[in-house]
């Protein structure tokens, strides 16, 4: 389904096909607790090519978003680490035109986890969930100061 609304990498300019991307959790999925991270939803995933999937996950400052607007449209949007912002809309909402109207059964992430006392001796968070928790504040910044819609 997620491949039928885009049917290549939702990078801006990329042309890779869908089927030949991988699906990734724009709000990154919490292993330790699924219920705090990203949700494996419609909302919540896209395709990307390896190369801007290990680009978003590793690349210092890159930012992406998926929004469901008013009348049930898939929007992505990739922030670059100058400011920059780029949406596109799903090319394929004619085939599922009222995808994004269906409530989804999630709510938003809870928090992006924290790890268990132990040998981190004054981290209480992983690099990589600061990273997620890092993304979520600039999300949900950019969801309130530039509504895209």
């Amino acid at each position: 389904m997620i491949r039928g609304l885009f049917p290549t990498c939702t990078w801006p300019g990329c042309d890779r096909p869908a089927h030949r991307c991988q699906l990734d959790h724009v709000t990154e999925f919490n292993h330790r607790n699924p219920e705090a991270g990203g949700p494996t939803c419609y909302c919540n995933l896209n395709p990307k090519c390896l190369f801007h999937h290990q680009l978003k996950t590793f690349g210092d400052g890159w930012l992406d978003d998926q929004i469901v607007d008013a009348h049930g449209a898939l929007w992505t949007e990739v922030t670059t680490p100058h400011g920059i912002t780029v949406r596109t809309r799903a090319l394929n909402t004619w085939l599922l035109p009222n995808l994004g109207l269906i409530p989804c059964g999630h709510g938003p992430p809870t928090a992006p986890g924290t790890t268990e006392p132990g040998d981190e001796p004054t981290r209480t968070l992983t690099r990589t969930e600061a990273k997620h928790a890092y993304r979520q504040r600039l999300r949900a910044r950019n969801r309130t100061e530039d509504p895209p819609f």
